[in-house]
């Protein structure tokens, strides 16, 4: 089966990782390495036996990834973040994935809401990571650095050279190549509980790191290619996304106008920051970042 480690992207600190303590249990069988990708710029090396503490100074959300990845000594690698509590049984059940099913080299785990549940909080998870949702009782598409596995070995080495290599890179090309499973019993929950001004700012943010990674692994597209792909993303995150999200909610205490409103702002979040990044040079880093996920 091969060893595991537990790559734990902590942007603003080891101080921030408030689960440690309820994921070391689960490595007691052995064979488990955590890894605490650390982004804060006073960094004091905290690692011990079975947890490796390593410095990534004001790296954005990939950065920090990136940097886990490179790093782990897994054959395997868990990736998730330090405002995810993880659920008994997460790495058993990741095991089990493995041995089930034998040729697949990437999975999805599941994200659940189950402590954040103000308005905001919830609208900003259905945002991100609605199909990841526990709730949603299908399959997502792709996975998200909230909760992923990646066989270590199936990583190209030039994936992790590049800024957002491995969400722009690795992740479709094993999704295309049939290689990617979803294991819906290993369960994450997302804490993270901000209002509504706190939370545009995490979708503002979490957007430009995503969009500037997705630029900086793809060819650019024409201005008018550009423009109209802009409008096709106005109508999905703003106009018809939010709406169609409430729908699929029916019957629940969340199918409310209130929740497809805050979604519409947080889509707006998005598009400021889709025109952010547009506007600025090839290369262009931005000036500040902020937590935020790749989903």
């Amino acid at each position: 089966m091969g060893s595991i480690s537990v790559v734990v992207t902590a942007p603003g600190g080891i101080a921030g990782c408030g689960f440690l303590d309820q994921l070391i249990p689960q490595t007691d069988a052995g064979g488990v390495q955590i890894v605490v990708v650390d982004g804060s710029p006073d960094f004091i090396d905290q690692s011990r036996d079975g947890l490796l503490h390593i410095a990534a100074p004001q790296a954005d959300i990939q950065g920090l990834v990136t940097e886990g990845l490179r790093q782990a000594a897994g054959d395997w690698v868990i990736v998730t973040e330090d405002h995810c509590r993880p659920l008994p049984g997460l790495i058993d059940s990741y095991r089990k994935a493995i041995d089930d099913q034998p040729g697949i080299d990437l999975f999805s785990g599941a994200v659940d809401n189950l402590t954040s549940t103000s308005p905001w909080s919830f609208a900003l998870f259905l945002s991100g990571l609605g199909q990841q949702w526990t709730g949603a009782e299908t399959a997502p598409p792709a996975p998200t650095n909230a909760n992923l596995m990646v066989r270590r070995s199936a990583i190209l080495a030039g994936e992790l050279t590049r800024a957002g290599g491995f969400l722009n890179l690795t992740i479709p090309r094993l999704i295309a190549a049939g290689r990617y499973g979803h294991c819906p019993a290993a369960v994450v929950d997302h804490i993270l509980s901000l209002d509504g001004r706190a939370a545009l700012t995490f979708q503002y943010h979490c957007a430009v790191g995503v969009i500037t990674a997705n630029r900086e692994t793809t060819p650019p597209l024409p201005w008018p290619a550009r423009l109209a792909q802009t409008g096709r993303q106005l109508v999905s995150y703003v106009l018809v996304g939010p709406w169609r999200t409430v729908r699929s909610l029916r019957g629940t205490p969340h199918a409310r106008g209130g929740t497809g409103l805050r979604l519409m702002l947080l889509g707006l979040a998005v598009m400021v920051a889709t025109v952010t990044v547009n506007l600025r040079r090839p290369g262009q880093r931005p000036m500040s970042s902020a937590p935020g996920e790749g989903g």
